[in-house]
């Protein structure tokens, strides 16, 4: 899971959603995302507001993972969301 930003232009305004997204593999085995959580308008979080959810989901979201494997959280410099790939910044 990772955050990512989805920019819309509608008239002469542009709007930016923050979203929790999940990969997963369709049957066929290609890749798709879903949103799982949109949390509405991105400028009004800053990067310690994010972190702070990100701590509130954990309670709830403990995943399987390999031995050794650290979680990132997919955000760039600044506190911008990235896309996956994009530096990330480690939990």
């Amino acid at each position: 899971m990772y955050f990512r930003t989805t920019t819309r232009k509608r008239g002469d305004k542009i709007y930016q959603s923050l979203h929790l997204v999940e990969s997963y593999r369709t049957k066929e085995g290609k890749v798709r995302q879903r949103i799982l959580v949109n949390f509405g308008s991105a400028s009004q979080y800053s990067r310690d507001q994010i972190k702070e959810i990100i701590r509130g989901l954990q309670k709830f979201y403990q995943p399987l993972r390999p031995h050794g494997q650290t979680t990132y959280l997919g955000l760039a410099r600044g506190g911008a969301p990235s896309r996956p790939g994009a530096e990330r910044d480690r939990l």
